[in-house]
């Protein structure tokens, strides 16, 4: 979990993360979601698209996407990475018969059905050569939220959270 202030590249660095275990991981399968998917075709694409031309010369050039753009192939491994959103249950039902490498929930604090999030992390189970990996980023949630509890008071084996904020990274801002 990554967790802190707008603007502090959490969701850059996760999508680097997927990215790279994507290009490692031949076949392998990996979805990046959110609780609206209009908010993964508005924020989502564009940050996986400059952040793959950005960290990954090349590689662009090298994915392929369906026609909805929800399922991108990198066509040199046949690794894929889908997207999607948790604002419909018929959505998340439809994931439920993949498995997948790596699940990465962008902004879980928007998302107020925490069994949307145990139901996609049961689908860690693709066979792969190495680790299956739940990334999670929010900003600040709220004490109450299912988030801050799960990620921020509990203290689970496997579980890490970090905070980042923007004066982090200031280096990398405008």
């Amino acid at each position: 979990m990554l967790f802190g202030g707008a603007g502090s590249s959490k969701t850059w660095k996760i999508l680097y993360h997927v990215f790279t275990r994507a290009l490692l991981l031949e076949g392998s399968r990996h979805i990046c979601l959110r609780q609206r998917f209009e908010h993964v075709k508005s924020t989502l694409w564009p940050s996986a698209k400059e952040m793959c031309q950005s960290a990954f010369p090349g590689l662009w050039d090298q994915i392929e996407t369906n026609k909805s753009g929800g399922a991108w192939t990198i066509k040199v491994n046949d690794s894929e990475i889908l997207f999607g959103g948790l604002d419909d249950k018929e959505r998340v039902e439809k994931h439920l018969g993949a498995e997948y490498a790596t699940v990465y929930i962008n902004e879980c604090s928007e998302i107020q059905d925490e069994n949307a999030v145990n139901l996609i992390s049961s689908r860690l189970r693709q066979k792969i050569n190495g680790r299956h990996l739940l990334f999670c980023d929010m900003n600040p949630p709220a004490k109450s939220h299912w988030s801050y509890k799960r990620y921020l008071e509990d203290k689970v084996k496997g579980r890490t959270s970090f905070k980042i904020n923007p004066i982090d990274v200031k280096e990398n801002l405008p």
